[in-house]
């Protein structure tokens, strides 16, 4: 309400003064009257500025730009709770993440956090709190060693603002920040080179922060306590958690920086948020706040279709949307962020037709349950133009009624490296028989632990010591997928079958085996036998997990050499095939559950039909061209959107 408020505000204004007044004369009279009763006190920091021209123009930019800017109404509150989650941190040092996650997150709700009233800025900020902020800013920027290189637009972004993200309390938050965990940075001042580097102090200062704090993002807080010296104690958090307590401490050392963030990946969900660094050289360098290093590289190869800079300033054309529109996607609420795609991919500008009854038009990618608004633009004569796309991404166009429903206005489409369009569509295609062995791709996570397998032997004996043993067979070639094995009929009926590891630091990491018997029946009729305990004692990683049914779990032996995991048969037993799955992430297919393949056509997901596949594998008769989705209906929650091309999945 308050951003269409101002919105209504400003064009009364504009139709009023015509041409008298400069835009930014008449948005800076919005926000004096949006002040209210508090007009008094920015009115007195412009005063107070009267002979400085350079800084008369960093207020008039602050104060232009604050409204949409919100605090704590009641910051005696917010200051308790600060305290009493830092008492929490102290007393809980050591206990497991998710027991601290729950502690604290309990505690916001019993003091009332959730429901605290906000207020806008511009009607609680004092001229006391906004002349010391703008002092401070500028005594970095001209007599710091970081900042000299920064020009007036770029430093009221990167260190003038008085607040680091929304309902942070106004407080003497640069003062205090000043030495916090500074040691060393200092010292570049002795090195000609390094000397005025913000980048080298960059590096030094989120270093000191990451020995300090320990990063990991094993959980998160529903509420932040609003003090960057408490939530630095939190042994956890997410990627925008660490950027927000960087950016602070930075800007009050006066390193500049700012965050940029896409909101979703383009191949798999959620998005990302990170910080920028302005080199002397020009370039912005980006890293995570508290985690990596900057200039070591940051998301180098990871498919993004937009990146956006959290900015203070209003966004003219995000306000005007929303000014506009009676509803508007979450992601496009916030008025205070700009495009800055360009800086970070090669882009592409993609025009589509629309229908007229659309103002705005948004392009969207997928999450793995959910079209995901990434970009919006105007509709201009039936027409949506997006411009700064990124390259080699499937995105869809939507739209949305008045009451938030998503409308479909395209068929899928992939945007090539070229630039140039190709539609998704398995309408009227002729259908294909297509084999499918994973429902999402294999990330970098899994693909460390495949080799492991690579030279290990599944073996049969009929003595329990394995003195003398068949091979049965030798992996050679590594899978994130399920594998069958056919034994050869030279092997003969044995009663011990077993999974042996032939190389250092492979601690019989293997997910899953299922044994079948020349009848085809799954033996699991024996006693599980092999290597005792696993590695850090963990209790759901030992020799039974590679035979619990379960492809998520594995075996995890205390040796990382000559460890093994078999079955033992009261009796010789004839096998006739086997499955293994190699250490991985649950997404491969697995014998037992249920599954239903679904195809993109006529605005929606149609089924294909569920099936238990019965192996490592499952078959499907599929439109030709179509754009697809697996789901497991019995567990999990990846899914990825994929075509099949030349016999294999490509994943979108």
């Amino acid at each position: 309400m308050m951003i269409k408020k101002f919105i209504n505000i400003l064009s009364f204004l504009l139709c009023l003064t015509g041409c008298s007044f400069f835009e930014e004369d008449v948005q800076l009279e919005e926000a004096l009257t949006l002040a209210g009763d508090n007009r008094s006190e920015l009115e007195k920091v412009l005063a107070y500025y009267a002979d400085d021209a350079l800084k008369l123009d960093a207020a008039k930019y602050l104060i232009r730009n604050m409204p949409g800017h919100y605090s704590y109404e009641d910051t005696v509150a917010v200051i308790h709770y600060s305290n009493r989650v830092d008492t929490i941190l102290t007393k809980m040092r050591g206990a497991p993440h998710q027991e601290i996650q729950d502690s604290i997150n309990a505690c916001a709700k019993e003091m009332g956090i959730p429901s605290l009233k906000k207020v806008p800025d511009v009607s609680v900020i004092t001229s006391d709190y906004l002349i010391r902020n703008i002092d401070d800013a500028f005594e970095a920027w001209q007599e710091g060693p970081w900042a000299r290189h920064l020009g007036f637009d770029d430093f009221c972004e990167y260190l003038l603002p008085y607040k680091v993200e929304e309902l942070q309390l106004l407080d003497d938050w640069r003062f205090r920040l000043k030495g916090f965990h500074s040691e060393n940075v200092r010292e570049l001042e002795m090195c000609d080179i390094l000397s005025n580097s913000p980048l080298a102090a960059a590096r030094r200062l989120n270093q000191n922060l990451h020995d300090y704090m320990l990063p990991s993002h094993t959980g998160t807080l529903r509420y932040k306590t609003m003090k960057v010296e408490t939530n630095a104690k939190v042994p956890f958090g997410p990627c925008d958690y660490y950027a927000y307590i960087a950016s602070a401490v930075f800007r009050s050392q006066g390193i500049p920086v700012v965050r940029d963030f896409t909101p979703q990946w383009a191949f798999r969900s959620q998005g990302h948020l990170w910080n920028i660094i302005p080199s002397t050289s020009g370039k912005n360098i980006p890293f995570s706040g508290v985690c990596t290093a900057p200039g070591e590289g940051h998301k180098l190869d990871e498919k993004m279709p937009k990146a956006y800079r959290v900015t203070y300033a209003q966004n003219k054309d995000l306000r005007v949307l929303n000014g506009g529109e009676e509803y508007v996607p979450e992601v496009f609420r916030n008025i205070f962020m700009k495009d800055v795609t360009d800086e970070y991919i090669d882009c592409a500008t993609v025009t589509l037709p629309v229908p007229r009854s659309y103002r705005y038009a948004y392009l969207a990618v997928f999450d793995d349950k959910n079209w995901k608004p990434v970009a919006y633009t105007g509709v201009r004569n039936g027409k949506a133009c997006f411009e700064k796309m990124g390259k080699n991404i499937v995105y869809i166009a939507i739209g949305y009624e008045r009451d938030g429903t998503q409308q479909i206005l395209s068929e899928p489409f992939l945007l090539r490296f070229d630039g140039t369009v190709k539609n998704i569509s398995g309408k009227g295609k002729k259908h294909e028989r297509i084999i499918l062995k994973r429902k999402y791709p294999v990330q970098e996570y899994v693909y460390q632990w495949l080799n492991r397998l690579e030279t290990c032997e599944f073996q049969a004996s009929n003595d329990v010591d394995f003195r003398d043993y068949y091979v049965v067979h030798r992996i050679s070639d590594c899978h994130a997928t399920g594998y069958e094995v056919v034994i050869p009929d030279s092997i003969p009926s044995c009663r011990f079958w077993r999974f042996m590891s032939m190389k250092p630091d492979t601690h019989a990491n293997v997910s899953e085996i299922y044994l079948f018997d020349e009848k085809g029946k799954l033996r699991q009729d024996g006693m599980i036998i092999g290597t005792d305990g696993s590695w850090g004692d963990k209790a759901d990683c030992t020799r039974n997990a590679a035979f619990d049914g379960d492809i998520l779990s594995f075996f995890d032996a205390p040796d990382g050499e000559h460890s093994w995991v078999g079955m033992a048969f009261n009796e010789p037993v004839k096998m006739k095939t086997l499955f293994y799955y190699a250490r991985g992430d649950g997404n491969a297919i697995e014998p037992y559950d249920t599954y239903e393949l679904l195809y993109w056509n006529d605005g929606g997901w149609n089924s294909l039909g569920r099936k238990i596949p019965g192996k490592p594998w499952i078959e499907y008769d599929a439109p030709a061209e179509a754009l697809l989705l697996l789901r497991d209906l019995t567990k999990g929650k990846d899914e990825r959107i994929f075509t099949y091309e030349n016999g294999r999945q490509v994943w979108w």
